[in-house]
């Protein structure tokens, strides 16, 4: 075996750390390989030029990077990036723990290849990692299949409550799947009816669709009771919005009307009943749709009106001033420029109702400050959100200031990933996890007839797109601003639960219980190290 038993004694390394998965069969069997006496030079040499590229695949096959059917698929996107931001991306895959405790392995191995068989030594490390997995006390115990007991799903709630016994439950692969597709069932035959035409005080809609926030996000960056949160009254704290890339999320939010969906039937032809703007439009409002980029990366224009529905053009963005530089280098344009410019063409505007759907890329993941080009990772984006919540309030204030009556929602699309975790690096959304996909949610009322201020409440309990559908329909039926002193939190009372089920190409996370599993593409349900 040679030099090979260093590769073995290094991945075996990266996987105690948690930094890399491990197929012990796989590994086995190539070890086998190398270990295979040649008989002359010629034959060891083309020994060693085919396990090289082996070595490398299943390197890669053990880490947890995106498949690579997945990469290749992504590669026009990748070609896009920015060198500085390539350069970025890189520099995070490398761990200088990592490297450190790399170099003492190969310090070790210097000194005990000479006296030492290490090849032995590789190989019973393998079938070790073999018999006793990390994951031995894995959630998936064919043996206790009894003890998983589904609920009954009569409010959306299928997942809730799956495992039976407390931290001693367990549930089958066979009991998940069953779960899933009962799910995925239920939602398709769930929906929102959008028959109400409004009436009443004139009042206009406006969706805000914020790339990379999520409340994971908020945390690290120390914003989680930032006081513009405050301005909104109603603020959801377990809102899913089941995706962790822009083109599936904008997707998701302008089909709210109907249950959610997987990831493949995204693509599907809408239906009509199921696009949230048609929806707003037969009740009276006028769709807009308003973005602070050109919407070319990851075909999201093209998501956004042939697979989401909208099928207005853009609203003019030019004349706003350019903040940001993309990380693929194309402009963004300032959050509160984009939409005051836009507020004060709507305030020229005729239009008794509008409702607009606003998409921005300010906080996503790469792009760069002009005055502050030097910035990168956490320091660029706690700078990026705190300018856009400082924009974003100036909005608001703007809204109050024109005295027409508005509702406002605050939506992201996922998070930005902003410190990782032990199987995603840092920015990395490969992986639609909890701290991804649950973002906050946010509902203001501006120009109400109340005489105090509305506080804000805090509702809990896991939603997702069908609820925010379920309260704009509400409020369309219910007129908030006829009268004084509404109960805005009637509004959302009752709101359709959504487990926690959150996918991508290949990729399923589901809240099972009190734990959180994972289907990666190769299909075997595996729990979610939440560890950092």
């Amino acid at each position: 075996m040679g030099l090979w038993s260093l590769y073995f004694f290094a991945k075996l390394l990266l996987y105690a750390g948690g930094h890399i998965g491990f197929h012990p069969a796989l590994n086995l069997a190539f070890a086998l390989f190398t270990a295979l006496p040649a008989a002359h030079e010629r034959l060891r040499l083309s020994k060693n030029l085919l396990a090289w590229p082996l070595a490398l695949l299943l390197l890669y096959h053990d880490s947890y990077l995106p498949p690579f059917a997945r990469v290749l698929s992504a590669a026009p996107d990748l070609a896009g990036f920015s060198a500085k931001y390539l350069l970025e991306l890189l520099l995070r895959v490398v761990d200088l723990r990592v490297v450190v405790d790399l170099a003492l392995l190969i310090g070790i191995y210097v000194l005990a290849r000479r006296k030492l068989r290490l090849a032995s030594f590789a190989i019973a490390g393998i079938l070790l990692a073999w018999m006793v997995p990390l994951d031995a006390l894995s959630l998936l115990r064919s043996s206790d299949a009894g003890s998983a007991t589904p609920m009954a799903d009569d409010s959306g709630s299928a997942l809730e409550g799956l495992l039976a016994g407390g931290d001693r439950g367990y549930a089958t692969v066979g009991v998940i799947d069953a779960a899933l597709d009962r799910f995925l069932s239920t939602q398709a035959a769930r929906s929102v009816d959008w028959q109400t035409k409004a009436s009443g005080e004139p009042f206009d809609v406006l969706i805000l669709h914020v790339c990379s926030l999520s409340w994971d996000d908020l945390a690290s960056a120390g914003f989680e009771q930032d006081p513009l949160l405050s301005r909104f009254q109603l603020l959801f704290t377990r809102f899913n919005s089941a995706a962790s890339y822009s083109g599936p999320a904008a997707i998701r939010l302008l089909r709210a009307n109907c249950g959610q969906s997987s990831h493949k039937r995204l693509y599907d032809r809408p239906q009509r009943n199921c696009l949230l703007f048609t929806g707003l439009e037969d009740a009276g409002f006028e769709p807009h749709w308003l973005m602070n980029h050109d919407g070319h990366f990851g075909n999201f224009f093209a998501d956004v009106q042939q697979r989401g529905g909208m099928s207005v053009v853009p609203d003019a963005h030019q004349a706003a001033t350019v903040g940001l530089l993309a990380f693929d280098g194309t402009p963004v344009y300032d959050d509160y420029s984009t939409l005051s410019t836009w507020w004060a063409t709507r305030l020229r505007s005729p239009a008794p109702r509008v409702a607009l759907y606003y998409n921005t890329i300010s906080l996503h993941d790469g792009n760069r400050p002009q005055n502050a080009p030097e910035l990168s990772g956490r320091a660029s984006y706690v700078l990026r959100l705190r300018r856009f919540f400082g924009g974003l309030g100036r909005f608001l204030d703007d809204l109050n200031a024109s005295g027409r009556r508005v509702v406002v929602v605050l939506v992201p699309e996922h998070g930005a990933a902003v410190r990782g975790d032990r199987l995603q690096i840092e920015g990395l959304r490969e992986i639609p996890t909890p701290a991804i996909t649950e973002v906050p949610l946010a509902v203001a009322f501006i120009g109400l007839h109340s005489n105090s201020p509305s506080p804000l409440q805090r509702v809990t309990g896991p939603i997702s797109y069908l609820a925010l559908s379920q309260l704009l329909a509400r409020v369309v039926a219910d007129n908030p601003f006829d009268g004084a002193d509404r109960d805005l939190g009637a509004y959302a009372k009752g709101l359709p639960r959504t487990p926690f089920v959150s996918d991508n190409e290949g990729t399923v996370v589901m809240q099972v219980g009190r734990s959180v599993m994972m289907r990666p593409p190769e299909g075997a349900w595996t729990p979610w190290d939440t560890r950092r």
